[in-house]
């Protein structure tokens, strides 16, 4: 697997995408089966999913794991997908059938959940992923010839790959809006978490486009089981260090900005939206925190495309928009269920198909937006996706307002061309 190891290394990857611009809880088949087939069959009741012959399309999250306060109801929100597709007539007149898998977290659970969805389920794509493990097994998924349809973009296996197709922004273009964020200060400090090694991939990156913007990046790495966090906030204080990006789930980044102000360091704040839990924008010492998303802000339901999301969950999962926990990674695996729809819908993809017309189908969207919950989509034969866009919100008044119209802020491929000969 590719790894951002420094600020020269990311360039390349972004160099190379501008030229495309121009715990398995069953562990085997049965019983992922068996939990699975909610989606086709729970509905019953309901309107009714279409008859017949399913679309076969697989999950997997790491639902359980360090990571579990984040990523816990990510497999709830791809089965809301699957089962809101199937109430309203299925794709193309046929059901879908979602297989999922939680891995726990652990990377040979994750290669053997995703060998179990190809090589026994035969699905013909592994659709919103959520695993914190998802660089050890894409690889192989990839090499099958089985298309990963969108997930968590930021995670920076995304958008390294031309079998890797992101629903989102991707960690680079996601990084370069997290910094951009603190522009006009002096320094930013930047905490990320010791349990997830994607966490640390995101300092060497920063510290190249925080130079971009005349920021100096300090960074440390914290333990979520860390009795105080008073230590890492003196550091920084001393440091002259006036804007913080804390790169930890929710809860944790509301622990270091409470022991911050204990020490009398109230920097501004800067985030992801996918951190932005309900619980963080009810959170009076985060007000005014400005975050950068990879989609769409999943608290605006003012863009109807939202609103659906927003809806299927009221319908399917009562509560979770309100539980203390929902945030933008919610999102990740909904926009990526609309990214395989708009595909299945432009390669007429039925029971029979198969992954590469999958990818045919993705291949012929341009500039799709999914509804607008997603930048600019388009995927170039042969080459890793990247999107210099980004989304911005502000927590204010115990929600997550979009700025700039819950559009995306998108670079000009003249100023990405910029960045990549700075950065290098």
């Amino acid at each position: 697997m590719f790894r951002f190891r420094c600020a020269a290394a990311g360039c390349l990857v972004i160099a190379l995408m501008l030229s495309a611009c121009g715990s398995s809880s069953g562990s085997s088949s049965g019983a992922s089966a068996t939990a699975a087939t909610a989606s086709a069959e729970s509905t019953s009741t309901s309107a009714g999913p279409p008859a017949g012959a399913a679309i076969k399309v697989g999950f997997i999250c790491s639902c359980s794991g360090p990571q579990a306060s984040l990523l816990a109801d990510s497999e709830k929100v791809a089965q809301a997908w699957a089962d809101s597709v199937n109430d309203s007539g299925g794709i193309n007149g046929h059901p879908v059938k979602l297989f999922t898998f939680d891995d726990g977290q652990i990377a040979s659970t994750g290669l053997q959940d995703a060998k179990a969805l190809i090589e026994q389920d035969h699905v013909i794509a592994i659709v919103g992923e959520y695993s914190q493990v998802d660089g050890d097994w894409v690889p192989w998924v990839v090499s099958q010839g089985v298309p990963i349809v969108g997930g968590s973009s930021g995670d920076p296996v995304q958008g390294t790959s031309p079998g890797v197709f992101p629903s989102g922004s991707t960690f680079l273009a996601l990084t370069v809006g997290t910094i951009a964020e603190a522009k006009g200060k002096k320094g930013l400090g930047v905490m990320y978490c010791a349990e997830t090694p994607a966490c640390a991939q995101f300092v060497p990156l920063a510290t190249g486009v925080g130079k971009l913007f005349g920021l100096k990046v300090t960074a440390t790495s914290i333990s979520a089981t860390a009795p105080s966090y008073a230590a890492p906030c003196l550091k920084f204080k001393g440091a002259g260090v006036d804007a913080l990006f804390v790169a930890d789930n929710g809860s944790i980044v509301q622990r270091v900005v409470a022991a911050c102000s204990q020490q009398g360091y109230t920097p501004l704040e800067v985030t992801e939206e996918a951190a932005a839990t309900s619980a963080m924008l009810h959170d009076s010492q985060l007000a005014g925190t400005l975050a950068a998303g990879t989609d769409a802000n999943p608290f605006d339901s003012s863009l109807p495309a939202v609103r659906e999301f927003q809806d299927a969950l009221a319908k399917y999962y009562p509560g979770l928009l309100e539980s203390a926990g929902y945030a933008q990674d919610d999102f990740y695996p909904w926009v990526g269920g609309k990214l395989f729809e708009a595909a299945a819908k432009a390669a007429d993809i039925g029971p029979t198909s198969t992954p590469a017309e999958v990818k045919a189908g993705l291949y012929a969207l341009k500039n799709d937006t999914l509804g607008g919950i997603a930048p600019p989509l388009t995927y170039t034969k042969g080459k890793p996706y990247f999107s210099p866009c980004w989304f911005s919100a502000k927590i204010e008044n115990g929600t997550l307002v979009s700025l700039n119209g819950n559009r995306p802020v998108c670079l000009p491929v003249a100023q990405a061309a910029a960045l990549v000969k700075a950065l290098g």
